[in-house]
């Protein structure tokens, strides 16, 4: 074994100690007072294990219309946008919303080469509904998160991969289930509240302190 390898199995090792005690957390949906609650509420979280061994992480953000809204005070607040530059910005989010169910996802696999998604991936992603599992329509590979987009979503890690993940729109109450599964596992991520939500508080254990200077969805 390389030095190399020697250090990111180490690394691996450490952090799965730290995150071997999490259990899964849905998200309660509802809206909040600050952009970080928000992401909060609209995030849920799951792990996979092999026999002991940690093997996967996933966290995903559900771009509700709540979370839309406050991505948009986010900017207009960052940016100094003025009342135009809002109003055509909150009226993209709109017309997006109503048009696709969009989750941001962040992703950890061990090993590497297995923390992928796509058509050569070993990993499956549907969204369950009442009465109907859904594919996705669009699958993006943002590659590793960039600093400003660990702000936006700060579960994300610099070892993770993200994913903008585009499902046709849904309509249905919750809760709603995305379903991430291969020969290794399943991550089930839940969204107990969906289109809605009155949750009080964050019921996650990530941090929420790290807000974006700038930058898109």
């Amino acid at each position: 074994m390389t030095r190399t390898s020697l250090i990111r199995r180490k690394g691996f090792l450490l952090l799965g100690l730290i995150l071997a005690a999490c259990p899964p957390r849905p998200s309660t949906g509802g809206e909040a007072d600050s952009y970080e609650s928000t992401v909060a509420r609209w995030t849920a979280q799951a792990d996979v294990y092999q026999m002991e061994d940690m093997r996967a992480k996933f966290a995903a953000t559900l771009v509700s219309d709540a979370f839309r809204r406050a991505w948009v005070r986010e900017q207009a607040r960052r940016l100094e946008l003025g009342p135009s530059q809002v109003e055509e910005l909150s009226r993209k989010q709109k017309a997006e919303g109503e048009a696709h169910t969009v989750f941001m996802l962040g992703m950890f696999v061990d090993p590497p080469k297995d923390n992928k998604l796509g058509p050569s991936s070993n990993w499956q992603v549907t969204l369950v509904v009442p009465g109907a599992e859904l594919s996705p329509e669009h699958i993006e590979d943002m590659g590793r998160p960039t600093e400003n987009q660990r702000m936006l979503f700060p579960f994300l890690d610099g070892f993770w991969r993200i994913y903008r993940l585009t499902f046709p729109v849904v309509k249905t109450p919750g809760p709603w289930t995305l379903r991430i599964a291969s020969e290794i596992g399943v991550a089930n991520l839940i969204y107990l509240e969906p289109l809605g939500g009155q949750g009080a508080g964050s019921p996650h254990g990530i941090p929420t302190s790290r807000i974006a200077p700038e930058g898109n969805l």
